[in-house]
């Protein structure tokens, strides 16, 4: 778990806390915390007569949708496949 945070990213600088410019003082942006999210990927790859790699990989098997930083959510279940060849030894 972790709290809200909010990012300036012309600064780079991140804060959990915010200025009340009437008052002067500082309050968390929330009382509430994010729960923590999980990605599960299946990776395989294997070799033809060490000429060929195949590659296999099938990302987010369970569809966790979560922001990564805020209006940046992480991508969806996909598959990724490809080969690896040498031509010339």
């Amino acid at each position: 778990e972790q709290d809200y945070t909010s990012i300036d990213f012309e600064k780079n600088i991140t804060s959990n806390y915010i200025m009340n410019p009437s008052t002067g003082t500082l309050a968390l942006l929330s009382n509430s915390l994010l729960t923590p999210s999980l990605q599960i990927d299946f990776f395989l790859a294997g070799r033809i007569h060490n000429t060929a790699t195949i590659y296999f990989v099938f990302q987010n098997l369970t569809n966790a949708q979560y922001m990564i930083v805020p209006y940046y959510p992480k991508q969806e279940r996909g598959l990724r496949f490809g080969v690896a060849w040498v031509f010339l030894d």
